[in-house]
């Protein structure tokens, strides 16, 4: 029977294998260099609009990015410049979001969802904290709601939805609702960017992390995509891979279809879109 159990257990490890890898095929993929996209030293980050997946270039912190490539999410065509001229393009940082933190009493706005924005005030300076740090929901028409006071977040807190925030505490990630009180805990994520959908119903992540051995050399070379839904935390997809040449850490370069049905990524000089599984 042991001798059964183990032979079960290898024809199950390599069904399940083959699976695994087929549901992180992605469904088109095309390297930016053979469509004319220069890499040098630019950001690079990407935004779904209706249809279409844009790849935007410039500085981050300069706020210098501007739309250069548009896809046909569906199909991966590229769009011809003369349609792409016709289409109102979103700008990448749409709310006017801090690039260079100021100190307290000054507003920063660290995330928006449509007209909602939430503002870090305090806790700026180099080294230990220089007071408490401050964060506030902003809705139009109504009074700033605190979400939370003190020395401990470890990060800016994010929207993942029209209703709920994912908020960095020191004893971990929490997301809560628009009142400031806990919905459901997250695991960790290493130095994430997060991105919702447009309706409201996932978000993505980009961890940037250091292998064992990464942790030696300073190189960041252990890097996941995972999507969640918004409801529950509920992890619907995970893609993970190691340095590859050309690789960037900025923000943007993951993000979600406005149904949450795809989720694309810069990985290099590719870029690659994956269908996202309405459960798991």
């Amino acid at each position: 029977m042991t001798g059964l159990t183990k032979l079960s257990g290898v024809v199950l490890f390599f069904l399940i294998i083959p699976f695994h890898l087929s549901a992180q095929k992605p469904v088109w993929r095309v390297d930016l260099r053979d469509v004319g996209y220069q890499f040098e030293e630019a950001d690079t980050g990407l935004k779904f609009y209706g249809p279409f997946l844009v790849v935007y270039s410039g500085s981050i912190y300069s706020g210098s990015m501007v739309p250069v490539l548009v896809f046909a999410q569906d199909t991966g065509q590229l769009i011809s410049q003369e349609r792409v001229q016709v289409i109102h393009l979103p700008r990448w940082n749409e709310c006017g979001r801090t690039v260079f933190k100021k100190a307290s009493p000054e507003i920063n706005i660290i995330d928006c969802r449509g007209q909602m924005t939430l503002e870090e005030i305090g806790g700026i300076g180099r080294g230990v904290q220089k007071g408490d740090t401050e964060y506030y929901l902003q809705e139009p028409g109504r009074e700033k709601v605190l979400l939370f006071r003190g020395h401990c977040p470890t990060g800016h807190p994010n929207f993942v939805s029209d209703e709920y925030i994912l908020v960095t505490l020191c004893t971990g990630k929490q997301v809560v609702d628009k009142e400031g009180h806990k919905v459901y805990e997250m695991p960790r994520l290493a130095d994430p960017y997060i991105a919702p959908n447009r309706d409201g119903t996932r978000f993505v992540v980009h961890e940037r992390d250091s292998s064992f051995l990464g942790q030696f050399n300073d190189i960041t070379d252990k890097k996941r995509m995972k999507v969640f839904r918004s409801s529950d935390g509920k992890k619907l997809f995970e893609y993970h891979w190691g340095q590859v040449e050309g690789d960037g850490l900025n923000d943007g370069r993951v993000a979600l279809s406005d149904d949450g049905s795809l989720a694309a990524l810069i990985r290099g000089r590719e870029m690659l879109v994956f269908a996202v599984p309405s459960k798991k």
